[in-house]
Order: structure tokens, then C-alpha cells, then sequence
């Protein structure tokens, strides 16, 4: 008995590291080095890559991070972002306030899922607000 249940638990950790890895994998959601981007245009605020390293580095950390999603549902887009690359091609991307966001790097169009690029959207557009005033 206590053999069977080794083996099930084992075999239920395989099927999920193997799950994660395969997802890893064939996500459609491209990957973005921020050493290849230009600049990043958040509603009207634009990050230059040699003037904001720093702040270019965390967005493309975030927008790494998030994951292709299949979420049903719409809602309208609160932010209007278009990530330039180095080589020319660009990436838009609708942000919503709902943790998933809308991109289309012209290949292709899909959603992702990240609370933390909400978060970080919000943010950097209240600080602008803030450095207006």
C-alpha cells in the first residue's frame, strides 16, 4: 500500500513538472530581451532605452513573466503601450485593469495574464499624473 501511494505521488510530480515544461515550451507568448528595445510608449509617457535602462529593464521583466491566456471576456483598454524594437519591428499592446492585456506584435495577436503589469501600468501613468503637477 505504501509503495502504490509513492508511486502516485511521484507520478503526479512528473505530470506537472512535465506539464510546466511543455507549457514553458510552446507558449505563444514571445519573450522580449530589453537590451532589443528602443523604447516603450505607455499612453503618452515614452521610455527611451538610453535614457531609462532601469525602468525599460522592469517592464520587459514584467511582460516576460506574464503568460498567453485564454480567457474569455473584454473589456476596453485603459492603456495604449507600443514596445520599439531595435531592428525596426514594434509591438502594441492594449493594457487593461482587469490583469490581462491585449498584444499584437504583427505575427500574431493574443492575450496575456499579469496582475503585475496591471499593477506596474497603473502605476507608472499615477506617477505621471504626479510629476505633471
Amino acid at each position: 500500500m505504501k509503495k502504490v501511494f509513492i508511486i502516485a505521488a511521484a507520478s503526479i510530480i512528473i505530470f506537472f513538472v512535465g506539464y510546466h515544461i511543455v507549457s514553458n515550451i510552446f507558449n505563444e507568448h514571445t519573450r522580449i530581451n530589453a537590451g532589443e528595445v528602443q523604447s516603450i510608449t505607455i499612453n503618452n509617457i515614452t521610455l527611451e532605452a538610453e535614457s531609462n535602462p532601469k525602468e525599460i529593464a522592469e517592464f520587459m521583466q514584467i511582460y516576460n513573466k506574464a503568460r498567453a491566456s485564454d480567457k474569455i471576456g473584454d473589456t476596453t483598454p485603459s492603456y495604449f503601450i507600443v514596445i520599439n524594437l531595435k531592428n525596426g519591428k514594434k509591438i502594441d499592446m492594449l493594457g487593461t485593469t482587469q490583469g490581462f492585456h491585449y498584444v499584437n506584435n504583427g505575427e500574431k495577436s493574443y492575450k496575456i495574464s499579469s496582475a503585475d503589469m496591471t499593477y506596474y501600468l497603473k502605476d507608472i501613468v499615477k506617477q505621471s499624473r504626479n510629476n505633471e503637477q
